[in-house]
């Protein structure tokens, strides 16, 4: 009798754990069918790694999932100029509708390089510009400074920017990576992604 009601408890643990695992994974399809559109830091399969082998090393590779509403990306790299956050390199590419890619960014010496990728992580197009600074020592003169690189799946929204990486120095700082422009810095530098909406005169495949 007291094994039965081992064998009892032990079924009714194992079907409480499998409810719990249904439950679950209907959260996390539901958590993806609600975020169709995102993009994410890549994970580096075969291919991916192929790229980022490419770039060598102060490489960040992302990869997206948009849907019709979505005609071009654009990433751009600012800098913390007197005057405020200006643009100084920038690469553009049309998208298809229900487009799956990956981004790929690069800040070597005075170099900035982007290179867009299709879904299986083959190059489409590629950017390079040339630059009279070195991105990542533009925060070293300060005695306090931050870096940030985007490490998790961010929503996207149509025309609004999403920050992807950004490195800030100054007395104090305070990176606000909602909107860098409102960081606390006396430098910085700073990679955008942004999804623009398609043109009803654009095609759509």
């Amino acid at each position: 009798e007291e094994a039965n009601m081992k064998r009892t408890v032990k079924g009714l643990c194992g079907l409480v754990l499998g409810v719990m695992l249904l439950t679950a994974c209907g959260g996390a399809n539901q958590a993806t069918n609600t975020a169709a559109m995102s993009i994410s830091p890549a994970e580096l399969d075969t291919q991916a790694q192929n790229v980022a082998d490419t770039f060598a090393q102060n490489t960040k590779l992302f990869q997206y999932t948009t849907d019709d509403s979505i005609g071009a990306v654009n990433v751009t790299m600012w800098r913390q100029e007197k005057t405020g956050w200006e643009p100084v390199a920038q690469g553009e590419i049309p998208l298809d509708a229900n487009s799956s890619g990956g981004i790929g960014i690069q800040l070597s010496g005075k170099q900035f390089r982007a290179i867009f990728c299709d879904a299986n992580w083959e190059e489409t197009s590629a950017y390079a510009a040339n630059l009279d600074f070195h991105p990542l020592r533009e925060a070293d003169k300060y005695i306090s400074g931050e870096l940030y690189s985007a490490f998790e799946q961010q929503n996207i929204t149509v025309n609004q920017e999403i920050l992807l990486w950004a490195s800030i120095g100054g007395e104090t700082t305070n990176l606000n990576q909602s909107d860098f422009r409102k960081s606390k810095c006396k430098a910085g530098v700073a990679v955008t992604a942004t999804f623009m909406e398609r043109m009803s005169d654009e095609g759509s495949v």
